[in-house]
Order: C-alpha cells, then structure tokens, then sequence
C-alpha cells in the first residue's frame, strides 16, 4: 500500500483526502458530461478505481489507527482522516474543546509516524 520510500503519518493521512477529493471532481465532470449528452463511461472507470483506493487507504489507516496508545487518540484521527471531519465536528462529537482535540492529533502523529517507519522497516527487510 504505501510506496518504496517513507512516508509520513501526515503524508499518508492526507492521501485519503486528496483522493477523496479527485472523486468529488470526477463526479462533478462526470455530471457535467452527461448534462451534454456525451459519454461517461471512461469518467465512470475511473471513479471506480478511487473508491477502490480511498476504501484500500482507508483500511490500512484503520489498522494503524487501533495501535494508538488512547481510544481517544485513535478516535480524533478517524474521524478526521477516514471521516474528514472537521476539527469543530470532531470537537462538539466527542464532546471536548477544539484545542483539545488538536493536542490529542499533535500526540498521535509522532507515534503513527514512529509505527509507520516500524512497518516499513519490516516490509523492507
């Protein structure tokens, strides 16, 4: 899932959004399309290989995510990167101030990054 070279808690995190928005795109392309009349299908392909990659980087986050020392660690980086909430939703949903939430994100992504280079080293050897 995650390329030759390191990669960073941050980077991988944000793959899902990005991802996710390249698909918000594609729809809003492929609507237009069919709006004139013209043909979808290759917009449509494409789209389905999106949501096979968001649901793939999903899932691998997911179980990076449950190796968190807290649920309440855990539970701030789902809902911001699987989500993509933000950091109000996330606040007023778990019933906490934003700040806090953010100081439970700036804890986790050390020790995420730290798992993440675990994982590489054993997928390289």
């Amino acid at each position: 899932m995650f390329e030759d070279t390191f990669m960073t808690a941050r980077t991988v995190l944000g793959r899902v959004k990005e991802l996710t928005n390249q698909l918000e795109v594609s729809k809003r392309r492929a609507q237009y399309k069919a709006e004139l009349g013209e043909d979808t299908s290759e917009i449509e392909s494409g789209q389905k290989n999106l949501e096979q990659s968001i649901l793939e980087w999903k899932s691998s986050i997911l179980e990076t995510l449950t190796n968190l020392p807290t649920a309440m660690q855990a539970t701030v980086m789902m809902k911001r990167y699987v989500d993509l909430m933000s950091w109000e939703d996330i606040a007023e949903d778990m019933d906490v101030g934003v700040r806090e939430v953010q100081k439970l994100h700036g804890k986790a992504l050390p020790i995420l990054d730290e798992m993440l280079r675990a994982k590489d080293e054993v997928h390289s050897a």
